[in-house]
């Protein structure tokens, strides 16, 4: 293996995140914390949808909020429950790269049809997945070039991107609920 390559793909990668933290609008994101917690607060549940690697990294973002103790408790479900529970008081958060992704446009116009909010963490400013979204969160790093493709394939720049996005919207909500890394480590969860 040479170094070189692997290096390169490491700067690529921390590269696109740096700049999207640069780029980053600091009123959307506190937008998004408030209607999380205003969410929870109000009793509503919770929705996480993403397909492939970008529902993995939501499915992350799901065990972390899962993680919240008793006084600060999420309901969070997964995709598939949002055609049969979503109701007007719920918070749908799709992550998706693309934007174009059945699950997430299904899921997003399923909910304005209830009148429950969608918060849509994307890279794609225009898609079809913007008809139906309250609050967008745009994490583009910039243009994607030829020199970039071979070091961060397909959708890792957002990907990656988006995993630290979230994690960052997790520290934004301990701080708002005064939740410490204690508590989240009381009630982590082996077996999701």
């Amino acid at each position: 293996m040479k170094q070189e390559h692997f290096k390169d793909a490491m700067n690529a990668i921390t590269n696109h995140i740096e700049y999207s933290i640069t780029h980053a609008n600091f009123k959307k994101v506190e937008d998004a914390v408030s209607k999380i917690i205003e969410t929870r607060e109000s009793g509503g549940k919770i929705f996480i949808v993403g397909s492939g690697r970008s529902g993995l990294v939501g499915k992350a973002f799901a065990v972390r909020l899962s993680q919240f103790p008793e006084r600060a408790y999420f309901k969070v479900f997964f995709a598939a429950d949002v055609a049969r529970k979503v109701e007007d008081s719920d918070l749908i958060i799709i992550v998706s790269g693309s934007g174009r992704s059945a699950s997430a446009v299904h899921s997003a116009k399923k909910a304005k049809e209830i009148g429950a909010g969608v918060l849509a963490i994307t890279s794609k400013q225009e898609s079809e997945l913007m008809n139906w979204v309250d609050m967008p969160i745009i994490l583009s790093g910039g243009a994607r070039d030829d020199n970039t493709s071979p070091l961060a394939p397909l959708g890792t720049l957002f990907e990656c991107t988006a995993m630290i996005f979230l994690d960052c919207i997790i520290a934004e909500i301990m701080k708002e609920l005064n939740v410490s890394e204690d508590e989240l480590q009381h009630y982590q969860l082996d077996d999701l």
